[in-house]
């Protein structure tokens, strides 16, 4: 989406060049080399026909993920020492999410398991 609809005359290997770190997370970056992750990038690019494709494929796949459009509350517990006294509480189309501050879930509660509370 940054730089817009695939162009093979521009998108070449090195067009990314140190922009790579901004597509590839740290923790993935020593799998490949760069010129291997660039290829894979443009790879994947070429498949999507125009921005709003790409816009759409990238919001399927967060979607998935856990804490998609989470709202997260720091809370204080005291009631029980299963769990530390500062927590996160996160809130989604799923459920309560119950989170240690490293953002590690502890709990979640589904919403179709709470909706009669």
């Amino acid at each position: 989406v940054k730089f817009g609809t695939h162009n093979p005359e521009v998108h070449v290997p090195g067009f990314l060049g140190n922009r790579i770190v901004e597509f590839i997370p740290n923790l993935l970056m020593g799998n490949k080399r760069p010129d291997e992750w660039e290829e894979d990038i443009y790879r994947e690019h070429a498949l999507l026909a125009t921005v709003e494709d790409a816009e759409s494929a990238y919001l399927d796949i967060v979607a998935e993920w856990d804490f998609y459009g989470c709202a997260f509350f720091p809370i204080k517990q005291y009631q029980t020492k299963k769990y530390p006294t500062d927590l996160y509480l996160g809130v989604t189309a799923k459920g309560i999410h119950l989170l240690h501050t490293s953002k590690e879930q502890l709990q979640l509660f589904k919403l179709s398991e709470i909706y009669r509370w």
